[in-house]
């Protein structure tokens, strides 16, 4: 049996898990930080999924992956309501 840590890059803290030599993963923590989405966890490059098998010898550590949130979309909008709210004033 060896401890499995989780790395988050700056997410929220997670609680380590105890996983034994030759059995899958199991249920793994989904990582949060705020204006990220999270896309899994690594070993290295293998990303490591419940059904993975564990094949580490020692007490190992998995570093949480994110895509970075798009707000274009948000901040476009937020201008189009600033220059209507303008409009609309008469300033």
């Amino acid at each position: 049996t060896y401890t499995i840590s989780f790395n988050t890059d700056g997410g929220e803290e997670l609680f380590s898990i105890e996983r034994t030599y030759g059995e899958t993963y199991g249920n793994l923590p989904e990582a949060v930080k705020p204006g990220y989405t999270f896309t899994g966890w690594y070993l290295e490059d293998q990303k490591i999924e419940s059904t993975t098998v564990v094949d580490v010898t020692s007490d190992t550590t998995l570093q949480a992956r994110y895509n970075i949130n798009n707000y274009n979309n948000v901040n476009k909008y937020s201008a189009n309501v600033n220059r209507c709210l303008k409009k609309n004033s008469g300033f």
